[in-house]
């Protein structure tokens, strides 16, 4: 009984560390930026973890609180964004991800930060008419000047 209750007390105190070697994802990408490794998958906001060495992994802010545009104009929308991919192009992060109802009417979408942990700004316009089935994100993507 001891050891289950300093269990508990310790338990806090490792929670509060936020540092996972087995993490639960979705359609992950990973970008490095100078010695930090960051992983954008699947989850509400598109969840992000970042790591120096790939095997302790830190759970970071979601890169979106929430996305106004998409709760007016996607019905029953909870923050759920899809399969993200990331690319670096002439100084800006480009991060791209789907969003629709559940696996229905999805827009692939496109958001740009000068770093890899944010602020992204949703460029406000799909970049695909959406389709009755949910869209992957492309994996390379070629941007014009």
């Amino acid at each position: 009984m001891k050891k289950i209750f300093l269990i508990l007390l310790l338990l806090p105190a490792v929670l509060s560390a936020q540092h996972q070697k087995d993490i639960p994802v979705h359609d992950p990408v990973m970008i490095k930026q100078d010695s930090m490794y960051y992983l954008f998958c699947t989850g509400r906001g598109i969840s992000v973890w970042s790591s120096k060495d790939m095997t302790n992994w830190a759970q970071e802010k979601p890169v979106f609180d929430t996305l106004p545009w998409a709760v007016k104009t996607i019905r029953g929308f909870r923050n759920h964004i899809w399969a993200p991919d990331i690319s670096f192009h002439n100084g800006l992060f480009y991060l791209y991800y789907s969003v629709g109802e559940g696996d229905k009417n999805h827009q692939l979408r496109v958001a740009t930060s000068e770093s890899p942990q944010g602020p992204y700004r949703d460029a406000g316009k799909p970049l695909r008419v959406p389709r009755q089935h949910r869209l992957e994100p492309l994996h390379r993507v070629q941007h014009q000047h």
